[in-house]
Order: C-alpha cells, then structure tokens, then sequence
C-alpha cells in the first residue's frame, strides 16, 4: 500500500512539474498592411498622372528630357505643365492603407505563469505596435481575458504607451485569473489618437486563444485514484489471510 501512495504522490508531482513549464501559444503575424507606406503622386493640370520616361530615377519625369522631378521636357518645346496640389484626402481603401501604414498592430503571443495558488495564475500577452507617422503618439492598451463560455475572467488592465516616430516597439502585458479554466481567450485593444500628421486613426484590436492544463484538477484526480487503489488493496487482503488460514 505505501509503494502505491508513493506512486501516486510521485505521478502528482509529475504533473504539477510539467504544468509549471511556461507554456506559450504563438499567434501567426497577422499585421493589417503593417507593411504598406504612403506614396506620393504629381497630379497635373488636367487631372492626369505623368508617367515615366527614360530616366529610371522614378520621380515622375516624362520625355526624353526630363530630369526625373516632376518636369516636362518635349522636344516640341511646349511649356511645361504646372502640378496642382489638390488637397484632396484618400478615401476607401487608400485612406484604409494610409492608416494602416500610420498605425498597425501585429499578433498577440500568449505564455503561462503558474501561481502554487490553485484559483490564480497569469497570462502574459506579448503585442508588438508600429508609429509609422513622424509625431510621436500615445497609445492606450486595454486587455482581458475571457473563459469558454466567453464569461470574463480577468482584467482588464490598461496601460498608455507613446510611440516614437517611425518606431516598432512590443508591449508585455500580465492578465491575472487563469485558475483551472482551461480554455482561454486573451482580448487586447490598442487605441490612439483620432488623427495624427492629418491621418485619421482607428482603434484595433486582437484576441488569442490558449489551451492550460488544469493541473491542480489532474493532481486532485491522480492522489485520489491511487489512494483509492491502496484502499482497495488494503481491504482485500485480510480477506485472503483469512481464507488461507481455514484451507
């Protein structure tokens, strides 16, 4: 019987030594157009986009003639051709990449950090954020966590960060009251300001889900079923012992 409580006891603290092993879940990089950027075009007087000519410089030259900024130089000796500056503001889908290129978020990446307290634990969520703008710009962070029923279990926690201008920076998070649910979904919210250098920003947000062992639950089960097991053994026994005696 003591080798099988021993046995038991053994196989627990199996388990609670390879749930206390962080475990982390990598989210695939999903960054909305992170790497997109501007670009810039010369429209001219009569609402057409001057392409380009011999001049491999690509800065908008037409005809042989061009020195590659924005010129015209035909041979036919016409003037050239003033730019306009429409103001116009994109809209659509380019105002969407423009944003996109001014702010992106990257995928979230999830580990564990076990607590010896059963009804505790944390879950720390990695994010990386791009400023693509040339401002600085303040960013709160918002994160929670949320069970398999989608009930909240943990946070939020909030936190503001500012974002150096054309800067990639990763913010770490921790998000208490994992417990022993198991199945969790770790939310996060990244919001800015409405505009910066004159482009209007959007609030994004991630979620990520993780799969824990409940190890205090397995460890509760493992010691009752060899307790369980010695118990029997110890009852049956005598049993024996008693029919061996009158045979």
């Amino acid at each position: 019987m003591k080798r099988m409580l021993a046995a038991a006891l053994l196989a627990g603290a199996a388990v609670v030594l390879t749930a206390a092993a962080p475990v982390s879940a990598f989210a695939a990089d999903d960054l909305e157009g992170g790497g997109d950027y501007p670009i810039s075009v010369t429209v001219t007087g009569d609402g057409s986009v001057p392409s380009g000519g011999s001049d491999s410089g690509g800065f908008g030259g037409s005809g042989s003639g061009s020195s590659g900024f924005g010129s015209s130089g035909s041979s036919g000796g016409s003037a050239p051709s003033d730019t306009v500056d429409t103001g116009a503001k994109p809209s659509g889908e380019g105002a969407t990449a423009v944003a996109d290129a001014a702010f992106s978020l990257g995928g979230l990446r999830l580990g564990y950090l076990i607590s010896p307290i059963p009804t505790q634990g944390e879950l720390s969520t990695s994010v990386t954020l791009r400023n693509g703008t040339d401002a600085p710009m303040p960013v709160t962070i918002r994160a929670w966590l949320t069970g398999p029923l989608g009930n909240r279990i943990g946070g939020p926690v909030e936190r503001t960060v500012t974002l150096a201008p054309q800067t990639d920076r990763t913010l770490r998070m921790r998000v208490g009251g994992v417990g022993q649910w198991t199945f969790i979904t770790s939310h996060l919210e990244a919001t800015p300001p409405k505009s910066v250098d004159g482009v209007a920003l959007k609030k994004l947000t991630r979620e990520q889900s993780i799969v824990i062992a409940p190890w205090a639950i397995l460890l509760i089960v493992i010691v009752g079923a060899g307790a369980g097991y010695g118990i029997s053994v110890a009852v049956r026994r005598p049993r024996r012992v008693v029919q061996e005696s009158f045979a």
